[in-house]
């Protein structure tokens, strides 16, 4: 087989990225963390379909990954296909016509379906025998161990491959010899029933046993019809008093069963009615305690608010009312303070202009008269002085004409007036209302109004509970009712709980009031346990009986019945000493298969530990010759247990030659499968990583070589192929 070419797109990583791939040896260059771990794995998943011995890639991997390849082979080329977790498809393209091998999930519920149906598919025709016979001998867990030669840092983790799969792989060939011996392994070298049971040879033999067993029952039947007589008289007697006992035991076993399911019923509707009469008695008991509310709240409602006993709608208006005169009052307080720190305001600002006009009036006539500023005659000198004053006497009889006029004692008596009659609407509705007011003053009247509210607004709290738990309540004729339904479920009760111990006594409970459901559950199992047991019994007797009539019915010389039946087992025993002797033949062919194979196996792991050396040591250039021996690689290959003393590096180096050796034994056996390695540079260096090179190419004569690596100075420089 050989990969032409793949296609690979994922969103973010490759965008339908296309190559080719030559004959031989392909270098793919990428850079680190390019994906180029993820097309690898991806090409070999894609190949194998979903493999039978586990995901070479994780679910997740496979997101948004879209891979299109196309393979040859000797017969027929073909293209696989795989979309995510959506689809996987093969196809065979021959003569421009595409043939579909597969077509559906990648990953069907049951492990292998994928592969089996692929190889029923190839199996059906002689177009794909050569891809068939890849998949008939090569698992994907045979291809990983052998073809695939993972990084690294992916193989330090992942371990050395189990040689349980290395083993088919150096020795099976095109012959199938060692297929043939793991088939008769299968069948003649296993303890395991299971398939022994599918051995056709073995089913053979077994069904031989069988048939001279029902052989040896019918020679015996004959016996006994021959030498029956007086026997089967006495046996039909005995059967008759079995059979006449056990359908009186039945009858019984059937009546208590019947009483038993009575009973559960019975005790099922006792439970309903208790049920419901715990439910009528807690809606009385409800009832009651609403009722009890009640006449507790209406006793509080009365002590507590007797003011408001005969609460009338003109009461109820008035406190409407009250608020709107406490208002008013209160503005006309606000009014009278504000007139009388308005009049004593002015009345000081008034005084004390009055006082600075009349100071400064006398001090300019003093000085005037003294002429102190100016000289001036007498006559002028008095005339300006009686200016000077009277001046200030006109300005001054001026401003408390203006202060009595702002603030005349008519503005003040209308505010009195206003107050009187709005305390006279108050007392009328405090008098309507029954509310006693002793003192007029604005911080009284607030105070008993507020009190008032307050307990109004407990009183109106009080009412809404009231009318809550009024509205609950349920009439006399309601309660009469559900204590006459009440008394009803009782007695029903008392009838029910007789009826139950009553079945229950006839149905041998010893204390009936004591039994519980769980107890008689178990009862009318273990009675339905007696009831099946009894009634096989009885059927038993029945076909017993009949058997008998029929036998005495039958009358006359069985000896040529008994020669037939003795002639068939013997021809019976002879083809079953055959099939056994077949048997045998086959398990000590098998005996010389394990030689044969043992021998084989010992020269073909001869074989691969000198090619795991040879190649080990060419890439090493012979620096750990005498360091690794062929007893540690043998240990290595069969136990994975890896030498002592190597590094990381160097153990992934001498399992990657273990790898090549197989590629190399399975080309041998007709099978060249591509070698997949996924950056085998990472830890050497130039040397070891030029005569790795050399083997490579030296392998891609015989089969198709793809390595995938970040170095780009490992690429062929007459063909770079980049990811």
């Amino acid at each position: 087989m050989r990969i032409a070419r793949f296609m690979v797109s994922k969103p973010g990583m490759f965008g339908n990225r296309l190559v080719d791939l030559p004959e031989g040896l392909s270098v793919i260059y990428g850079r680190n963390g390019s994906g180029k771990s993820l097309v690898s794995r991806a090409l070999v998943e894609t190949i194998w379909g979903c493999p039978r011995g586990g995901e070479v890639l994780k679910n997740q991997a496979w997101s948004d990954l879209y891979l299109e390849l196309d393979a040859e082979s000797r017969d027929a080329s073909y293209r696989y296909t795989r979309n995510s977790d959506k689809l996987y498809q093969i196809t065979r393209r021959s003569g421009g016509a595409e043939t579909a091998l597969y077509h559906g999930l990648p990953c069907d519920d049951a492990a292998g379906t994928v592969s089996d149906r692929v190889l029923e598919g190839l199996g059906s025709g002689d177009a794909d025998r050569a891809l068939y016979e890849i998949y008939l001998r090569v698992g994907c867990a045979d291809y990983m161990a052998a073809c695939f030669i993972p990084s690294p840092t992916d193989a330090m983790q992942n371990g050395a491959p189990r040689y349980e799969n290395l083993k088919p792989l150096f020795l099976d060939d095109a012959s199938r010899f060692y297929a043939l011996y793991r088939q008769i392994v299968d069948h003649f070298g296993t303890e395991d029933m299971d398939k022994k049971v599918h051995n056709p040879l073995m089913n053979e033999i077994l069904r031989h046993e069988m048939l001279i067993k029902d052989a040896d029952k019918k020679i015996q039947i004959l016996d006994m019809q021959q030498s029956k007589g007086g026997k089967l008289a006495r046996e039909r007697s005995i059967l008759d008093e079995d059979l006449a006992s056990s359908e009186r035991t039945t009858r019984d076993l059937e009546h208590r069963k019947e009483l038993l399911e009575k009973s559960l019923a019975d005790m099922e509707q006792l439970t309903l009615l208790e049920s419901e009469l715990r439910s009528c008695a807690g809606e009385l008991g409800e009832q009651e305690t609403r009722r009890l509310q009640i006449e507790q709240l209406e006793f509080e409602i009365r002590s507590r608010f007797p003011q408001f006993r005969d609460f009338s709608d003109t009461k109820r208006q008035n406190l409407k009312k009250l608020q709107e005169t406490y208002r008013e009052i209160r503005d006309v307080h606000v009014a009278l303070d504000k007139f009388h720190m308005d009049r004593s305001g002015r009345a000081w600002r008034t005084h004390l202009y009055a006082g600075v006009t009349v100071f400064s009036a006398l001090t300019l006539a003093y000085l005037v008269l003294r002429g102190n500023f100016v000289a001036l005659p007498a006559g002028v000198r008095g005339y300006l002085t009686a200016v000077l004053l009277g001046v200030p006497l006109a300005f001054i009889g001026y401003l408390y004409a203006r202060f009595m006029l702002a603030f005349r004692r008519s503005s003040l008596d209308g505010l009195w007036q206003r107050k009187s009659s709005i305390e006279g609407r108050l007392v009328v509705i405090l008098r309507e209302n029954e509310i006693v007011l002793e003192d007029h003053r604005l911080e009284s009247i607030y105070e008993i109004l507020l009190q008032y509210f307050e307990e109004y607004g407990d009183y109106t709290e009080k009412q809404l509970d009231l009318f809550k738990l009024r509205e609950g309540l349920r009439d006399d004729a309601w309660r009469a009712e559900r204590q006459g339904h009440a008394a009803g479920l009782e007695s029903r009760r008392a009838g029910a709980k007789a009826d139950l111990h009553e079945s229950l006594r006839f149905a041998g409970v010893p204390d009936p009031a004591a039994a519980s459901e769980d107890a008689i559950s178990e009862l009318l199992a273990v009675t339905e346990r007696e009831l099946a047991a009894e009634t096989g019994r009885r059927d038993a007797l029945i076909r017993q009986r009949t058997q008998l009539e029929e036998e005495s019915v039958v009358s006359g010389d069985f000896s040529a019945e008994r020669g037939a039946a003795s002639a068939e087992k013997e021809r019976l025993q002879h083809k079953h000493r055959k099939l056994c002797a077949h048997g045998d033949a086959m398990r000590y062919i098998l005996g010389l298969f394990v030689e044969v194979i043992a021998k084989r196996e010992d020269e073909r792991l001869h074989a691969l530990v000198d090619s795991t050396l040879d190649k080990f040591n060419h890439i090493t250039g012979n620096q750990y010759i005498t360091a690794v021996d062929r007893d540690q690689v043998r240990r290595l290959i069969t136990s994975g247990v890896e030498p002592e003393g190597l590094s990381a590096p160097l153990v992934y180096i001498l399992a990657l030659s273990v790898k090549l050796g197989l590629s190399d034994m399975m080309v041998e056996s007709g099978l060249a499968l591509p070698v997949i390695a996924d950056d085998p540079f990472v830890f050497m260096d130039d040397m070891r990583a030029e005569k790795l090179k050399s083997i490579l190419r030296h392998a891609a004569r015989t089969r198709q070589v793809i390595v995938f690596t970040q170095n780009s100075h490992h690429l062929d420089p007459d063909r770079r192929i980049e990811l």
